[in-house]
This record gives structure tokens, C-alpha cells and sequence, in this order.
């Protein structure tokens, strides 16, 4: 009876291994479908009118729905970053920025050069709504710093862009 209880647990736990694993398969699939269909309504004005939090959320259900691995930074003492993308074993911090009125300044670009070592990131990024002013432009040239504004974020949500377009786009300043 010993024998016979055994191979049985031995299956039964197979089983519900096997089960387990479709389950989450299943629900990273129907999630996947729900962020879809959510990003494919969205247009620029409504990014516009979305608040600093919103956008970060938006950035982060963009990028993962393309097949990009992300994670949230803590909302406080994020020092910097708000994601980050892991390219295998690699890290891209990425800070976004949500502005009205006006260009991301060379504080953006400070502040996320500052965050790549805290995060031990291979190098890190700036995605904005807006546009850059020149001296946030001259900093991320020299520090490396990637910045992504307005038409690059337009690009990235088009549904035909993949997510190899997306890393290539990210990882161009790269050695």
C-alpha cells in the first residue's frame, strides 16, 4: 500500500504542477488581451491629460504588452528611475516624464545618469510626452542618457511597432 500511495501523490502532484502552470499561462494570455485592447484606445491627447502616475502605468503596460519584461520602482525614493526594463540579465532604467506646457530640462537627464549605478543598470532613459530643451539635449550626449520624447513615444505605441524596434530604439547608444 506504501508503494501504491506514493506513485499516486507522485502523479497527483504532476498534475497539479501541470495544472498550476496553465492556469498562470492562461492568465498572463487574458491580461495580455485586456492590455491590448486597452492601449489601442488611448491617443495622444489622452496621454495629455493623464497625471505623472498614470503615465508611468501607461509606459509600463505599453512596454510589456510589446513582450518587454518591466518592473515599477518604488513610488518614493525611486532615486530616479520609475522602470525597469530587463533585457536578459541586464537592466534599462527609464524615468518618465508627463509635462504640459513645457521641454524636459537637464534635471531629468541628471537625475537618471545619477540613478544607473543605484540600479545597477546598463544605462538609462528618458521617455517624455513632450520635447527637450537644448541643455537637457547636450547633458544626454555626454552622459549617455537616452531620451525619447513626443514622436518617439507616438512610434512606440503604434501596434506595428515590436519589441525588437522598441530595444533597438533604446539600446542604439549602447557601445
Amino acid at each position: 500500500m506504501g508503494k501504491k500511495f506514493n506513485k499516486t501523490s507522485q502523479v497527483m502532484v504532476v498534475l497539479c504542477t501541470i495544472i498550476f502552470f496553465w492556469i498562470i499561462l492562461i492568465y498572463r494570455l487574458l491580461r495580455l488581451m485586456c492590455h491590448r485592447r486597452y492601449l489601442k484606445h488611448i491617443t495622444m491627447s489622452q496621454i495629455d491629460a493623464m497625471d505623472g502616475y498614470d503615465f508611468e502605468k501607461y509606459v509600463s503596460i505599453l512596454l510589456s504588452s510589446k513582450g518587454i519584461r518591466v518592473s515599477t520602482t518604488p513610488d518614493r525614493k525611486d532615486y530616479g528611475a520609475d522602470l525597469i526594463i530587463h533585457k536578459g540579465r541586464e537592466k534599462i532604467i527609464v524615468q518618465c516624464k508627463l509635462y504640459y506646457h513645457h521641454g524636459v530640462g537637464v534635471g531629468a537627464v541628471q537625475e537618471i545618469h545619477t540613478a544607473i549605478p543605484y540600479y545597477r543598470a546598463l544605462s538609462g532613459v528618458v521617455l517624455t510626452n513632450s520635447h527637450f530643451t537644448p541643455s537637457a539635449i547636450a547633458l544626454a550626449r555626454t552622459s549617455g542618457v537616452q531620451l525619447l520624447g513626443r514622436d518617439m513615444l507616438e512610434y512606440i505605441s503604434l501596434p506595428t511597432t515590436t519589441r525588437k524596434d522598441i530595444l533597438q530604439i533604446i539600446c542604439q547608444n549602447l557601445s
